[in-house]
């Protein structure tokens, strides 16, 4: 499913240090049920624009800077099931019944049909839109659910549009970025581990036929990786990166000998 920009609309704001006015204006212009739990009223702070995003009613950006806090998901029937992509500039931990993550910095992604706890460690910059699932696929749905967004093969990709991306930017722009990410993570043969490996297996022996340099870190960067994601999607499918070149080596000289 493909999304397109044509309109625009305008940005909501709220700069506020009452804990009940931000829950209020996140659950009815960012469709997100959020409290704040064990926090102190008078400590509270938070700056947010809202940016709805002009090719679907069921999606809005927001840009946040609050005070370091510790929030709490309430499940509801009001809004569609949703994940909640998310950039935080600062440290973030969070947990659920089917996962826990300790970051200090990065994207991540959140069921919100599943009850979860998170804690910013210290005051947070926060960029962030939710996908309801029906704008996904149901095996990436699937997925998304009990697996950590930084291991999806796009993952760098995504998170450099999410960290691009601000409130004060051209609203077309924002919901272009949007529209990329929603693409993105609807690409589901890049979650098929088998055609995945087989893709690098094929650049690997391309790059040796024709002589050219080849290490981990050049697979890791045309591949749009880290050095450590591609180990993974190497181990996840039961080899390794030498394991795979000698395999390629020996195909190669086996077919010089025909």
């Amino acid at each position: 499913m493909c999304f397109y920009v044509d309109m625009s609309v305008s940005n909501l704001k709220i700069t506020t240090n009452k804990i009940s006015d931000w829950e209020e204006f996140i659950y009815s212009e960012h469709k997100l049920p959020l409290i704040v739990k064990e926090y102190q009223e008078y400590h509270f702070f938070s700056d947010m624009i809202i940016v709805p995003v002009i090719f679907s009613d069921d999606i809005s950006f927001a840009e946040s800077q609050s005070v370091k806090q510790m929030i709490q998901s309430r499940v509801t029937s009001e809004f569609k099931d949703s994940f909640l992509i998310a950039h935080s500039m600062k440290s973030f931990s969070y947990e659920n019944n089917v996962m826990q993550q300790s970051m200090k910095s990065g994207s991540f992604v959140l069921d919100l049909s599943n009850s979860f706890s998170g804690e910013f460690l210290v005051d947070c910059h926060t960029k962030s839109f939710s996908i309801p699932f029906d704008l996904l696929p149901g095996r990436i749905v699937d997925q998304l659910k009990i697996k950590k967004l930084e291991h999806h093969p796009l993952y760098y990709t995504i998170e450099s549009l999410l960290r691009s991306m601000s409130a004060s930017d051209e609203l077309h722009n924002i919901s272009h970025k949007v529209a990329a990410i929603v693409n993105l993570l609807s690409i589901d043969d890049f979650l098929e581990k088998k055609n995945f490996i087989h893709d690098i297996e094929i650049y690997l022996r391309k790059k040796m036929i024709n002589g050219e340099k080849i290490n981990l870190d050049i697979v890791a960067r045309d591949f749009c990786m880290s050095r450590r994601k591609i180990q993974y999607v190497f181990s996840e499918n039961s080899t390794n990166y030498i394991k795979v070149i000698n395999k390629i080596r020996m195909e190669l000289i086996k077919y010089k000998k025909q």
